[in-house]
């Protein structure tokens, strides 16, 4: 026979094999109050409500930097409320950093 986890065609049942996208998260607002060793923050969010969060992939690629009092948008997990990936950071106006440069030519 088989596995006992496994279908006739070898492979895991749906919800086995199905795991949770940045789509599945709930969403919350905060802001940044303190950056914890190993690239964890303590995020106060709207609601009064206190989460560790890490950041996302795509955070990480693009080397953008969190410090403390940064507005955030946090995904949280409806299985465990209490950590979540900061999705997005906010811009407090102005400029946020080197970019493109226009001068120059190639």
């Amino acid at each position: 026979m088989g596995s006992p986890g496994l279908l006739k065609n070898n492979s895991f049942p749906l919800y086995e094999r199905e795991s949770m996208s940045k789509d599945d998260l709930v969403r919350f607002e905060g802001r940044v109050t303190e950056a914890t060793g190993g690239g964890n923050y303590v995020i106060l969010l709207d609601n009064g409500a206190s989460v560790i969060a890490r950041l996302c992939g795509k955070m990480k690629r693009f080397n953008i930097r969190i410090i403390m009092g940064d507005r955030v948008t946090v995904g949280l997990s409806p299985y465990d409320p209490t950590h979540g990936l900061v999705l997005h950071r906010y811009r407090e106006g102005g400029f946020a950093g080197p970019g493109p440069s226009s001068t120059g030519s190639r």
